[in-house]
């Protein structure tokens, strides 16, 4: 079963972690002052979590069904079909959890901007 986040309104796979994630982004909310850039940057990359995972679940149940499907050994055009699900599961993972750390920095900023600036492109990029 899936269910909606609050925060995009999309549709995610009950494995995703939804009453945390509510409940982090219920308290940054309440916390976050006049903030502009961190809160921004907190904002998209909040969203983005939720994105990437969603994304890393539905290429790894298409690389599932393709396997399945075709078996391990498939022919070329198949072969390529899952060594492209599997690459996007991989790349999606590791980017919902690279934007979760983003995420992090974020609320950091807004509690302490000094410590954990992000007020330039420099900043972002760290």
């Amino acid at each position: 079963m899936r269910r909606k986040l609050k925060t995009s309104g999309i549709m995610i796979a009950d494995d995703f972690p939804v009453d945390l994630y509510h409940t982090i982004h219920f308290r940054v909310c309440l916390k976050r002052g006049n903030h502009s850039t961190a809160t921004h940057e907190y904002s998209g990359s909040w969203n983005s979590v939720a994105y990437r995972f969603r994304a890393c679940a539905e290429h790894g149940n298409a690389f599932i069904k393709s396997v399945r499907r075709a078996g391990e050994s498939p022919r070329f055009a198949q072969r390529f079909v899952q060594e492209r699900e599997l690459f996007n599961f991989f790349v999606n993972g590791i980017s919902s959890i690279e934007t979760f750390y983003y995420s992090m920095f974020a609320i950091a900023s807004m509690m302490s901007p000094p410590a954990f600036p992000l007020t330039s492109h420099r900043d972002k990029k760290k």
